[in-house]
């Protein structure tokens, strides 16, 4: 080595060391990114002091105002960040594009310098220790379940498309108050009464993870009915846009659905949970539901659509909002989050959804099987199901799935719905199940070993919420288990690969049989089945694992 080597490394080391020793001492709230949104619960972190008001009396013009007030700050600088999307709504949506109005100012009324970073992104130059606040303004005039509205009727938000978050404090606690239209009341999935206007929060996810509904429920287009069920509460919050005069059927369905899921799954972990609805007229073409931890929001034009997306939501509690997979949750709100799973996140809870709905009583057995049927049509009719598999839909949906047309695409012949497939192969991975363990094992049976193994009784691994979530080759593995058996060849067919389904041969097991009737399929029950085959269905469509002979 000659000298001239030797001097370089030298200086390399000096440099990097003196690297090191900067960025070890620079506080974790200066970064720009959103690098720690999987902090490891055991990392210790700077913690700020975050309190949010949401300001919904500009009804007028549809203009929310916010307020962020932060303390114990030991940095220069914070970034303030809009997300670009929402949980359950794998879309770029851009939420910075309804912002308006953006202030820094501290303590004493004087503005704080800030610029934007990018599109989504504002630093502002603060006084270490100082306390100081940020506020803006969001346009809402949307009724979705992934944007926001305001108007005179009410106040409805979602929060991913409201509230802004400090970087690298999603994990911060969070206080939030409200400030409404004086008659205005509020329902909520984080309210214990409609009188509460100030809420608490763990992180930021679980701050939008509670979607609002405000208003004057005096109001005659507002309906409200609350029942328990195995010490839980469930509220019913109606908003109704024309005439509804099924309210009766509504509650008690919704009561149907909320006793038979809780039998496939169990008792969920919250004290009340919120069904906060809205219906819309017939001539609407709004349709929508979104998924929350302790609620849902949903917006139909006809009953039938509304009970069924329900059903879907409410099976949701369980199924990707507590056992999740590992990439959703905490989340990264600045860019696409790609996962394997979505099929069985959302596949297999769009079967179950409408598996409850038939166990329950809500939709006769027939009313099923015609469902279902409609589906395999659905899939059937679609070249791309040749091409893309279940795992590469879910990763590719952030290309396809919900995004607003842009450009003329071949999509209909290259790719599939992980809604549509998942919930089809579900149905043939369940009758597989029970045909391999003669009845005594079902896919209700690994839903149950995977929410109590990576959620009741597992070990927090992250900021945001109890449990760990799984990968896909985490749900192979507990097919198995549960089966005793190796699935490992229905899940490279059928969920990696792109064969096509053997419809008969499933549904033989449970004696029903589907075939082509002019431009349909048609599920429909086998006269000549067996006193097996016939115990197989019984115990399918009421949710009992009940041993089957073999003939």
């Amino acid at each position: 080595m000659n000298f001239l080597n030797l001097l370089f490394k030298r200086k390399i080391y000096i440099f990097l060391l003196l690297t090191f020793l900067v960025i070890s001492n620079l506080p974790v709230s200066s970064a720009s990114d959103d690098t720690e949104s999987e902090v490891p619960v055991s990392e210790p972190l700077e913690k700020l002091k975050i309190d949010y008001t949401i300001d919904a009396t500009d009804t007028k013009n549809h203009l929310y105002k916010v307020t962020i007030q932060v303390s114990g700050h030991r940095s220069h600088k914070l970034d303030f960040a809009m997300p670009a999307w929402s949980p359950g709504r794998y879309v770029i949506f851009d939420f910075a594009k309804n912002l308006q109005d953006f202030q820094a100012k501290n303590r004493k009324g004087d503005e704080l310098k800030f610029e934007k970073l990018d599109k989504q992104t504002w630093r502002v130059e603060c006084q270490p220790n100082t306390p100081f606040e940020v506020s803006y303004k969001v346009y809402a005039n949307d009724l979705s379940g992934t944007f926001s509205q305001l108007n005179d009727t009410h106040a409805n938000y979602n929060g991913a498309s409201i509230f802004m978050y400090v970087a690298s404090h999603k994990q911060d606690p969070i206080r939030l108050t409200v400030v409404k239209p004086s008659k205005w009341k509020i329902w909520s999935g984080a309210s214990s009464n409609s009188d509460q206007t100030e809420f608490l929060f763990d992180n930021y996810d679980l701050l939008v993870d509670a979607p609002f509904e405000i208003a004057n429920f005096d109001n005659s287009d507002f309906r409200f009915e609350s029942f328990t069920h195995e010490g839980k509460t469930y509220r019913i919050v109606l908003h109704h846009f024309s005439d509804f005069d099924e309210w009766d059927r509504l509650v008690e369905s919704t009561k149907k659905i909320v006793k038979t899921q809780t039998a496939i799954v169990g008792q969920p972990d919250f004290e009340h949970y919120t069904f906060l609805l809205h219906f819309v007229p017939p001539s609407s073409l709004t349709s929508d539901g979104m998924e929350h931890l302790n609620s849902t929001q949903i917006i139909e034009n006809s009953l039938d659509y509304l009970l069924g997306t329900i059903s879907h939501e409410f099976f949701h509690l369980w199924n990707v909002k507590r056992l999740r997979p590992v990439e959703l949750g905490p989340w990264d709100y600045s860019h696409e989050v790609h996962t394997k799973s979505l099929w069985i996140a959302e596949g297999l809870t769009s079967y179950y959804g409408d598996l409850a709905l038939a166990r329950s009583g809500v939709w006769s057995n027939e009313k099923f099987y015609k469902a279902m049927s409609d589906e395999i049509y659905q899939l059937q009719n679609r070249a791309g199901r040749q091409k893309m598999s279940l795992e590469l839909s879910s990763w590719d949906t952030w290309l396809y799935l919900a995004v607003p047309k842009a450009q003329a695409t071949n999509q209909p012949n290259t790719t599939v719905s992980y809604y549509n497939k998942g919930e089809i192969v579900g149905m043939l991975l369940d009758f597989e199940i029970r045909h391999r363990t003669a009845g005594r094992k079902s896919l209700d049976d690994v839903f149950r070993y995977m929410y109590n193994k990576f959620y009741l009784n597992s070990s927090k691994e992250t900021y945001y919420l109890k449990g760990r979530g799984y990968k896909t080759e985490d749900f192979l593995k507990a097919v198995n288990t549960v089966s005793g058996n190796d699935f490992a060849d229905f899940f490279k067919i059928y969920v990696s690969g792109t064969e096509e389904l053997d419809y008969n041969r499933y549904l033989a097991y449970a004696g029903l049989e589907i075939e082509m009737r002019g431009n349909s399929y048609q599920i429909k029950e086998n006269p000549s089945a067996s006193r097996g085959q016939k115990v197989f269905r019984e115990a399918w469509l009421t949710g009992k694992n009940i041993a089957v002979a073999s003939k």
